[in-house]
Protein backbone atom coordinates (compact mmCIF):
# COMPACT_ATOMS: atom_id res chain seq x y z
CA UNK A 1 0.00 0.00 0.00
CA UNK A 2 1.11 3.52 -1.11
CA UNK A 3 2.20 5.77 2.10
CA UNK A 4 -0.23 8.38 0.95
CA UNK A 5 -3.18 6.47 1.26
CA UNK A 6 -5.39 4.57 3.58
CA UNK A 7 -7.98 1.62 3.06
CA UNK A 8 -11.48 1.44 3.00
CA UNK A 9 -13.26 -1.44 4.69
CA UNK A 10 -17.21 -2.29 3.77
CA UNK A 11 -19.01 -5.26 4.88
CA UNK A 12 -16.12 -7.17 6.62
CA UNK A 13 -13.79 -6.22 2.91
CA UNK A 14 -10.61 -4.35 2.93
CA UNK A 15 -9.77 -2.20 -0.44
CA UNK A 16 -6.92 -0.64 -1.08
CA UNK A 17 -4.74 0.47 -4.22
CA UNK A 18 -0.70 -0.64 -4.47
CA UNK A 19 1.93 0.97 -5.88
CA UNK A 20 2.32 -1.99 -7.94
CA UNK A 21 -0.63 -0.87 -9.94
CA UNK A 22 -3.10 -2.96 -8.51
CA UNK A 23 -6.46 -2.88 -6.08
CA UNK A 24 -6.95 -5.26 -3.95
CA UNK A 25 -9.45 -6.46 -1.68
CA UNK A 26 -8.73 -8.13 1.52
CA UNK A 27 -11.07 -10.43 3.57
CA UNK A 28 -10.59 -9.49 6.99
CA UNK A 29 -12.03 -12.70 8.37
CA UNK A 30 -9.90 -15.08 6.29
CA UNK A 31 -7.10 -12.69 5.33
CA UNK A 32 -7.30 -13.72 1.71
CA UNK A 33 -6.32 -11.15 -0.58
CA UNK A 34 -7.52 -10.99 -4.25
CA UNK A 35 -6.60 -8.49 -7.17
CA UNK A 36 -9.48 -6.84 -8.40
CA UNK A 37 -8.18 -4.56 -11.10
CA UNK A 38 -5.00 -4.11 -13.15
CA UNK A 39 -4.43 0.15 -13.41
CA UNK A 40 -1.18 -0.25 -14.91
CA UNK A 41 -0.28 2.96 -12.90
CA UNK A 42 0.07 3.42 -9.09
CA UNK A 43 -2.73 4.51 -6.93
CA UNK A 44 -2.38 7.91 -5.81
CA UNK A 45 -5.38 8.30 -3.92
CA UNK A 46 -7.36 6.34 -0.68
CA UNK A 47 -10.26 4.68 -1.90
CA UNK A 48 -13.71 5.25 -1.28
CA UNK A 49 -16.87 3.38 -1.52
CA UNK A 50 -20.64 4.75 -2.32
CA UNK A 51 -23.18 2.68 -3.27
CA UNK A 52 -21.43 -0.20 -4.36
CA UNK A 53 -18.99 2.09 -6.46
CA UNK A 54 -14.96 2.31 -5.55
CA UNK A 55 -13.18 5.40 -7.00
CA UNK A 56 -9.77 5.90 -6.81
CA UNK A 57 -7.49 8.19 -7.65
CA UNK A 58 -4.13 6.90 -10.40
CA UNK A 59 -0.62 8.12 -11.60
CA UNK A 60 -2.43 8.62 -14.74
CA UNK A 61 -4.22 11.46 -13.84
CA UNK A 62 -7.79 9.78 -13.72
CA UNK A 63 -9.94 8.82 -11.46
CA UNK A 64 -11.76 5.82 -11.84
CA UNK A 65 -15.43 4.45 -10.59
CA UNK A 66 -15.13 0.61 -9.91
CA UNK A 67 -18.33 -0.84 -10.02
CA UNK A 68 -18.05 -4.15 -7.04
CA UNK A 69 -20.29 -7.05 -7.08
CA UNK A 70 -19.54 -8.95 -4.24
CA UNK A 71 -20.95 -12.78 -3.91
CA UNK A 72 -19.94 -14.38 -0.22
CA UNK A 73 -19.60 -18.52 -0.76
CA UNK A 74 -16.90 -19.93 0.74
CA UNK A 75 -13.96 -21.24 -1.38
CA UNK A 76 -16.15 -20.23 -4.58
CA UNK A 77 -16.34 -16.41 -3.46
CA UNK A 78 -14.87 -13.59 -6.04
CA UNK A 79 -15.31 -10.53 -6.88
CA UNK A 80 -16.37 -8.84 -10.06
CA UNK A 81 -15.52 -5.48 -11.40
CA UNK A 82 -16.21 -3.50 -14.23
CA UNK A 83 -15.71 0.13 -14.67
CA UNK A 84 -18.35 2.75 -14.96
CA UNK A 85 -15.89 4.86 -16.76
CA UNK A 86 -12.72 4.35 -18.72
CA UNK A 87 -12.21 0.90 -18.41
CA UNK A 88 -14.93 -1.19 -19.38
CA UNK A 89 -13.90 -4.91 -18.72
CA UNK A 90 -14.84 -7.02 -15.74
CA UNK A 91 -12.33 -9.45 -14.12
CA UNK A 92 -12.77 -12.07 -11.59
CA UNK A 93 -10.14 -11.68 -8.68
CA UNK A 94 -10.38 -15.61 -7.79
CA UNK A 95 -9.33 -16.90 -10.81
CA UNK A 96 -11.63 -20.13 -11.99
CA UNK A 97 -8.61 -22.72 -12.35
CA UNK A 98 -8.99 -25.65 -14.66
CA UNK A 99 -8.09 -28.44 -12.74
CA UNK A 100 -5.56 -31.08 -13.51
CA UNK A 101 -7.85 -33.65 -12.22
CA UNK A 102 -11.01 -33.86 -15.26
CA UNK A 103 -13.44 -34.97 -12.01
CA UNK A 104 -12.85 -31.69 -9.96
CA UNK A 105 -15.06 -28.98 -10.10
CA UNK A 106 -13.29 -25.94 -12.48
CA UNK A 107 -13.04 -23.84 -9.26
CA UNK A 108 -11.96 -26.44 -7.10
CA UNK A 109 -8.39 -25.43 -4.75
CA UNK A 110 -6.43 -26.86 -2.41
CA UNK A 111 -7.10 -25.55 0.87
CA UNK A 112 -3.46 -26.82 1.98
CA UNK A 113 -1.57 -25.24 -1.42
CA UNK A 114 -0.88 -21.48 -0.72
CA UNK A 115 -2.20 -19.27 -2.92
CA UNK A 116 -0.79 -16.93 -5.76
CA UNK A 117 -0.16 -14.02 -3.68
CA UNK A 118 1.32 -15.84 -0.72
CA UNK A 119 4.45 -16.79 -2.93
CA UNK A 120 6.88 -14.89 -5.16
CA UNK A 121 7.85 -18.52 -7.32
CA UNK A 122 6.53 -19.46 -10.55
CA UNK A 123 3.18 -21.03 -10.44
CA UNK A 124 2.58 -23.49 -12.93
CA UNK A 125 -1.56 -22.40 -14.13
CA UNK A 126 -3.35 -25.27 -15.76
CA UNK A 127 -5.17 -24.85 -19.06
CA UNK A 128 -8.26 -26.22 -21.43
CA UNK A 129 -6.61 -26.47 -24.54
CA UNK A 130 -8.94 -26.62 -28.20
CA UNK A 131 -8.57 -30.30 -27.59
CA UNK A 132 -10.12 -30.35 -24.04
CA UNK A 133 -6.97 -32.04 -22.59
CA UNK A 134 -4.92 -29.76 -19.78
CA UNK A 135 -1.94 -27.95 -20.52
CA UNK A 136 0.58 -26.54 -17.91
CA UNK A 137 2.76 -23.52 -18.55
CA UNK A 138 4.67 -21.46 -16.09
CA UNK A 139 3.12 -17.72 -15.02
CA UNK A 140 3.92 -15.41 -12.86
CA UNK A 141 7.77 -15.30 -13.29
CA UNK A 142 8.69 -12.17 -13.24
CA UNK A 143 12.30 -12.99 -13.39
CA UNK A 144 12.86 -12.29 -16.67
CA UNK A 145 11.37 -9.11 -16.83
CA UNK A 146 14.11 -6.31 -17.25
CA UNK A 147 14.54 -3.24 -15.76
CA UNK A 148 12.82 -0.68 -18.16
CA UNK A 149 14.86 2.06 -16.43
CA UNK A 150 17.57 0.46 -17.45
CA UNK A 151 16.51 1.32 -21.25
CA UNK A 152 15.08 4.15 -21.20
CA UNK A 153 15.01 6.86 -24.34
CA UNK A 154 18.35 8.48 -24.29
CA UNK A 155 18.21 12.39 -23.05
CA UNK A 156 17.08 14.90 -25.51
CA UNK A 157 19.53 17.31 -27.14
CA UNK A 158 19.27 19.98 -29.94
CA UNK A 159 21.78 19.13 -33.00
CA UNK A 160 22.40 20.43 -36.23
CA UNK A 161 23.46 18.66 -39.24
CA UNK A 162 26.84 19.01 -38.73
CA UNK A 163 26.86 17.19 -35.62
CA UNK A 164 25.55 14.02 -37.22
CA UNK A 165 27.65 11.29 -39.26
CA UNK A 166 25.57 8.93 -41.16
CA UNK A 167 26.54 5.43 -41.59
CA UNK A 168 25.62 2.49 -43.40
CA UNK A 169 21.71 1.80 -43.77
CA UNK A 170 20.11 -0.31 -41.44
CA UNK A 171 16.49 0.17 -42.89
CA UNK A 172 14.55 1.01 -45.13
CA UNK A 173 10.30 1.04 -45.77
CA UNK A 174 7.49 3.83 -47.24
CA UNK A 175 9.44 6.83 -48.28
CA UNK A 176 11.97 7.11 -45.73
CA UNK A 177 15.19 5.07 -44.78
CA UNK A 178 17.31 4.59 -41.54
CA UNK A 179 21.19 4.88 -40.90
CA UNK A 180 23.33 3.77 -38.48
CA UNK A 181 24.75 7.08 -37.10
CA UNK A 182 27.44 8.39 -34.63
CA UNK A 183 26.89 12.30 -32.88
CA UNK A 184 30.09 13.66 -32.81
CA UNK A 185 30.86 14.83 -29.45
CA UNK A 186 31.47 13.36 -26.34
CA UNK A 187 27.93 13.99 -25.02
CA UNK A 188 25.42 10.96 -24.65
CA UNK A 189 23.79 9.56 -26.61
CA UNK A 190 27.31 9.27 -29.22
CA UNK A 191 24.89 6.30 -31.44
CA UNK A 192 21.66 7.00 -33.13
CA UNK A 193 19.43 5.47 -35.97
CA UNK A 194 19.05 8.59 -38.48
CA UNK A 195 15.43 8.35 -40.60
CA UNK A 196 16.19 10.69 -43.61
CA UNK A 197 13.06 10.90 -46.53
CA UNK A 198 13.81 9.24 -49.72
CA UNK A 199 15.26 11.02 -51.97
CA UNK A 200 14.42 9.97 -56.29
CA UNK A 201 17.35 11.57 -58.62
CA UNK A 202 18.45 12.89 -55.87
CA UNK A 203 15.94 14.60 -54.94
CA UNK A 204 12.81 15.74 -52.55
CA UNK A 205 9.40 15.25 -53.70
CA UNK A 206 7.29 17.94 -52.01
CA UNK A 207 4.87 15.78 -50.35
CA UNK A 208 7.34 13.27 -49.30
CA UNK A 209 8.47 15.94 -47.09
CA UNK A 210 5.47 17.17 -45.95
CA UNK A 211 4.54 13.75 -45.15
CA UNK A 212 8.11 13.16 -43.24
CA UNK A 213 7.36 16.64 -41.23
CA UNK A 214 3.77 15.47 -40.24
CA UNK A 215 5.37 12.02 -38.99
CA UNK A 216 8.26 13.73 -37.13
CA UNK A 217 5.68 16.00 -35.59
CA UNK A 218 3.91 13.09 -34.55
CA UNK A 219 6.59 11.40 -33.06
CA UNK A 220 8.14 14.14 -31.42
CA UNK A 221 4.68 15.01 -29.28
CA UNK A 222 4.20 11.22 -28.48
CA UNK A 223 7.65 10.66 -27.38
CA UNK A 224 7.04 14.08 -25.07
CA UNK A 225 4.05 12.77 -23.70
CA UNK A 226 5.96 9.17 -22.99
CA UNK A 227 9.40 11.29 -20.91
CA UNK A 228 6.15 13.41 -18.91
CA UNK A 229 3.68 11.22 -17.90
CA UNK A 230 3.66 10.76 -14.13
CA UNK A 231 4.44 6.82 -13.43
CA UNK A 232 6.38 5.37 -10.04
CA UNK A 233 8.21 3.82 -12.58
CA UNK A 234 9.82 4.19 -15.52
CA UNK A 235 8.20 2.65 -18.49
CA UNK A 236 8.83 3.15 -22.07
CA UNK A 237 7.50 2.05 -25.04
CA UNK A 238 8.20 4.08 -27.88
CA UNK A 239 11.25 4.50 -29.58
CA UNK A 240 12.82 8.42 -28.25
CA UNK A 241 13.61 11.35 -30.08
CA UNK A 242 16.89 12.58 -29.64
CA UNK A 243 16.15 15.33 -32.25
CA UNK A 244 15.02 16.37 -35.56
CA UNK A 245 15.53 19.03 -38.27
CA UNK A 246 13.42 20.32 -40.86
CA UNK A 247 15.43 21.86 -43.23
CA UNK A 248 16.56 18.93 -45.08
CA UNK A 249 14.30 17.09 -42.79
CA UNK A 250 15.92 14.19 -40.65
CA UNK A 251 15.02 12.00 -37.11
CA UNK A 252 17.60 10.92 -35.02
CA UNK A 253 15.97 8.57 -32.85
CA UNK A 254 16.68 6.06 -29.91
CA UNK A 255 19.35 3.00 -31.51
CA UNK A 256 17.21 -0.20 -31.19
CA UNK A 257 20.54 -2.43 -30.65
CA UNK A 258 18.16 -5.94 -31.04
CA UNK A 259 16.69 -5.32 -34.34
CA UNK A 260 13.09 -6.15 -35.37
CA UNK A 261 10.30 -8.12 -34.13
CA UNK A 262 10.52 -9.12 -37.98
CA UNK A 263 14.41 -10.53 -37.97
CA UNK A 264 13.06 -12.35 -34.39
CA UNK A 265 10.54 -14.49 -36.03
CA UNK A 266 12.92 -16.17 -38.46
CA UNK A 267 14.80 -17.73 -35.33
CA UNK A 268 11.00 -18.80 -33.81
CA UNK A 269 9.17 -20.41 -36.63
CA UNK A 270 6.48 -21.95 -34.84
CA UNK A 271 6.14 -19.21 -32.18
CA UNK A 272 8.02 -17.42 -29.65
CA UNK A 273 7.77 -18.94 -25.76
CA UNK A 274 4.55 -18.16 -24.32
CA UNK A 275 5.37 -16.37 -21.34
CA UNK A 276 7.78 -13.86 -23.28
CA UNK A 277 5.29 -13.62 -26.01
CA UNK A 278 2.88 -12.48 -23.64
CA UNK A 279 5.43 -9.87 -22.47
CA UNK A 280 6.22 -9.11 -25.41
CA UNK A 281 2.20 -8.03 -26.55
CA UNK A 282 1.73 -6.19 -23.38
CA UNK A 283 4.91 -4.07 -24.10
CA UNK A 284 3.26 -3.48 -27.61
CA UNK A 285 -0.09 -1.97 -26.29
CA UNK A 286 1.42 0.08 -23.80
CA UNK A 287 2.97 1.76 -26.58
CA UNK A 288 -0.27 1.99 -28.48
CA UNK A 289 -1.99 3.09 -25.89
CA UNK A 290 -0.06 5.83 -25.37
CA UNK A 291 -0.81 6.81 -29.03
CA UNK A 292 -4.77 6.20 -28.50
CA UNK A 293 -4.27 8.69 -25.25
CA UNK A 294 -2.93 11.26 -27.39
CA UNK A 295 -5.75 10.97 -30.43
CA UNK A 296 -3.66 9.26 -32.90
CA UNK A 297 -3.94 5.89 -34.38
CA UNK A 298 -0.75 4.07 -35.53
CA UNK A 299 -2.18 2.17 -38.30
CA UNK A 300 0.48 0.23 -39.71
CA UNK A 301 1.73 -2.19 -36.45
CA UNK A 302 3.88 -4.73 -37.98
CA UNK A 303 6.99 -7.14 -36.60
CA UNK A 304 9.42 -4.50 -38.70
CA UNK A 305 7.62 -1.23 -36.70
CA UNK A 306 8.35 -3.66 -33.65
CA UNK A 307 11.82 -2.77 -32.64
CA UNK A 308 14.01 -4.53 -29.62
CA UNK A 309 16.48 -2.82 -26.74
CA UNK A 310 18.97 -5.33 -25.91
CA UNK A 311 19.77 -6.09 -22.45
CA UNK A 312 21.69 -8.13 -20.02
CA UNK A 313 21.57 -11.15 -17.33
CA UNK A 314 19.39 -13.18 -20.01
CA UNK A 315 16.68 -10.40 -19.21
CA UNK A 316 13.62 -10.66 -22.14
CA UNK A 317 14.71 -7.63 -24.30
CA UNK A 318 12.59 -4.57 -24.38
CA UNK A 319 10.20 -4.02 -27.75
CA UNK A 320 9.36 0.02 -28.56
CA UNK A 321 6.79 1.05 -31.86
CA UNK A 322 8.43 2.81 -34.25
CA UNK A 323 7.67 4.31 -37.51
CA UNK A 324 4.51 6.91 -37.23
CA UNK A 325 4.61 7.76 -41.15
CA UNK A 326 1.23 6.09 -41.30
CA UNK A 327 -0.48 7.26 -38.17
CA UNK A 328 -3.37 9.59 -38.40
CA UNK A 329 -4.96 12.03 -35.77
CA UNK A 330 -8.39 11.07 -35.85
CA UNK A 331 -9.92 14.26 -36.08
CA UNK A 332 -8.15 14.77 -39.50
CA UNK A 333 -10.50 13.31 -42.29
CA UNK A 334 -9.35 10.07 -43.17
CA UNK A 335 -8.55 8.78 -47.12
CA UNK A 336 -7.13 5.61 -48.75
CA UNK A 337 -3.79 5.22 -47.18
CA UNK A 338 -1.11 4.92 -49.91
CA UNK A 339 0.86 2.02 -48.72
CA UNK A 340 -1.04 -0.91 -46.83
CA UNK A 341 1.19 -3.65 -45.32
CA UNK A 342 -1.42 -6.14 -46.43
CA UNK A 343 -0.99 -9.39 -44.27
CA UNK A 344 -1.56 -7.05 -40.89
CA UNK A 345 -4.46 -5.10 -42.20
CA UNK A 346 -7.58 -4.49 -41.07
CA UNK A 347 -10.66 -4.71 -43.27
CA UNK A 348 -11.66 -1.12 -43.28
CA UNK A 349 -8.42 -1.13 -44.60
CA UNK A 350 -9.42 -2.58 -47.58
CA UNK A 351 -13.21 -1.60 -48.29
CA UNK A 352 -13.92 1.70 -46.10
CA UNK A 353 -17.51 2.17 -47.34
CA UNK A 354 -18.37 -1.48 -46.27
CA UNK A 355 -16.37 -1.24 -42.97
CA UNK A 356 -16.05 2.10 -41.88
CA UNK A 357 -12.65 4.12 -42.00
CA UNK A 358 -9.61 2.89 -39.83
CA UNK A 359 -9.29 4.41 -36.47
CA UNK A 360 -8.13 2.90 -32.82
CA UNK A 361 -10.22 -0.21 -33.17
CA UNK A 362 -7.43 -0.92 -36.27
CA UNK A 363 -4.61 -0.58 -33.82
CA UNK A 364 -6.65 -3.12 -32.04
CA UNK A 365 -7.16 -5.64 -35.18
CA UNK A 366 -3.42 -5.22 -36.35
CA UNK A 367 -2.37 -5.71 -32.69
CA UNK A 368 -4.56 -8.99 -33.21
CA UNK A 369 -2.46 -10.06 -35.99
CA UNK A 370 0.42 -9.50 -34.50
CA UNK A 371 0.07 -11.46 -31.60
CA UNK A 372 -0.92 -14.22 -33.65
CA UNK A 373 2.11 -14.18 -35.78
CA UNK A 374 4.45 -13.98 -32.31
CA UNK A 375 2.34 -17.01 -30.62
CA UNK A 376 2.12 -18.97 -34.33
CA UNK A 377 5.37 -18.18 -36.10
CA UNK A 378 3.42 -16.67 -39.13
CA UNK A 379 0.50 -14.47 -39.89
CA UNK A 380 -3.03 -15.86 -39.94
CA UNK A 381 -3.67 -15.30 -43.53
CA UNK A 382 -1.04 -15.77 -45.85
CA UNK A 383 -0.35 -15.35 -50.08
CA UNK A 384 -0.39 -13.70 -52.21
CA UNK A 385 -1.83 -9.85 -51.54
CA UNK A 386 -5.16 -10.08 -53.44
CA UNK A 387 -5.90 -13.72 -51.94
CA UNK A 388 -4.60 -11.98 -48.47
CA UNK A 389 -7.11 -9.39 -49.29
CA UNK A 390 -9.83 -11.72 -49.96
CA UNK A 391 -9.57 -13.61 -47.12
CA UNK A 392 -9.79 -10.56 -44.59
CA UNK A 393 -12.67 -8.87 -46.80
CA UNK A 394 -14.86 -11.98 -46.88
CA UNK A 395 -14.40 -12.87 -42.82
CA UNK A 396 -12.38 -16.21 -43.83
CA UNK A 397 -11.88 -17.66 -40.21
CA UNK A 398 -8.27 -18.65 -39.45
CA UNK A 399 -7.26 -21.28 -37.60
CA UNK A 400 -7.50 -20.56 -34.02
CA UNK A 401 -3.58 -20.42 -32.46
CA UNK A 402 -4.18 -23.41 -30.29
CA UNK A 403 -4.78 -25.20 -33.48
CA UNK A 404 -1.18 -24.29 -35.29
CA UNK A 405 0.19 -25.04 -31.45
CA UNK A 406 -1.12 -27.19 -29.52
CA UNK A 407 0.47 -26.05 -26.38
CA UNK A 408 -1.28 -22.60 -26.40
CA UNK A 409 -4.07 -22.38 -23.86
CA UNK A 410 -7.70 -21.75 -25.44
CA UNK A 411 -7.82 -18.76 -23.42
CA UNK A 412 -5.39 -17.20 -25.68
CA UNK A 413 -7.21 -18.26 -28.71
CA UNK A 414 -10.38 -16.00 -27.25
CA UNK A 415 -7.99 -12.63 -26.37
CA UNK A 416 -6.66 -13.31 -29.76
CA UNK A 417 -9.63 -14.12 -32.35
CA UNK A 418 -11.43 -11.13 -30.51
CA UNK A 419 -9.01 -8.36 -31.18
CA UNK A 420 -8.88 -9.91 -34.77
CA UNK A 421 -12.83 -10.01 -35.34
CA UNK A 422 -14.01 -8.61 -38.52
CA UNK A 423 -16.79 -6.22 -36.98
CA UNK A 424 -14.83 -3.43 -35.40
CA UNK A 425 -18.05 -3.77 -32.25
CA UNK A 426 -17.23 -7.26 -31.76
CA UNK A 427 -13.25 -6.20 -31.06
CA UNK A 428 -12.33 -4.78 -27.73
CA UNK A 429 -13.31 -1.40 -27.29
CA UNK A 430 -10.07 0.00 -25.75
CA UNK A 431 -6.34 -1.15 -25.43
CA UNK A 432 -6.25 -0.88 -22.12
CA UNK A 433 -8.78 -4.02 -21.90
CA UNK A 434 -6.38 -6.29 -24.40
CA UNK A 435 -3.31 -5.37 -22.12
CA UNK A 436 -5.20 -5.83 -18.89
CA UNK A 437 -6.18 -9.33 -20.47
CA UNK A 438 -2.97 -10.20 -21.73
CA UNK A 439 -1.17 -9.48 -18.59
CA UNK A 440 -3.69 -11.34 -16.27
CA UNK A 441 -2.91 -14.55 -18.33
CA UNK A 442 0.68 -14.40 -18.06
CA UNK A 443 0.36 -13.55 -14.55
CA UNK A 444 -1.87 -16.32 -13.40
CA UNK A 445 -4.34 -13.67 -11.79
CA UNK A 446 -7.02 -13.87 -14.70
CA UNK A 447 -7.32 -17.59 -15.90
CA UNK A 448 -10.91 -18.05 -16.86
CA UNK A 449 -12.92 -20.47 -19.16
CA UNK A 450 -13.00 -20.78 -22.08
CA UNK A 451 -16.87 -19.52 -21.57
CA UNK A 452 -16.37 -17.15 -19.48
CA UNK A 453 -16.50 -13.19 -20.75
CA UNK A 454 -13.63 -10.80 -19.57
CA UNK A 455 -15.74 -7.68 -20.10
CA UNK A 456 -19.72 -7.46 -20.90
CA UNK A 457 -21.41 -7.79 -23.88
CA UNK A 458 -22.29 -3.98 -25.73
CA UNK A 459 -26.36 -3.12 -25.64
Amino acid sequence: MSRFQSPTVVDGTLFTGDQDGNVYAIDITSGEKHVLFRLGDRTVSSPTVVNGVLYIGCDDGNVYALDIETKASSDDSRVLLGTLGHHKNRVTTDPARISSHPHNSPNQRDPGKPSDEDTDSPVDSTYLSSDHTTVAIETGDTSREPDLAAVSSPPRRALTDDEIEAGEPIGSGGQGIVHQAKILDDCPPNQVALKEPQQQNRTLNKSVVESFLEEAETWEMLDNQERQKPRWNTSEHIVGIVDTGDQLPWIAMEYMDGGSLGDRLADHPDGFPIDEALWIGECICRGVELAHNNGIAHLDIKPENILFRETKDRKWDVPKLADWGGSRKLAEQTGTMEALSVEYAAPEQFEQQKFGDPDMLTDIYQVGVLLYTVFTGEPPHTGSQLAVRCAVVNDTKPKAPSDCRSELPAELDRIVLKAMAQKKSERYRTISILVNELQSLRTGDGVTKRSEKSEPESG
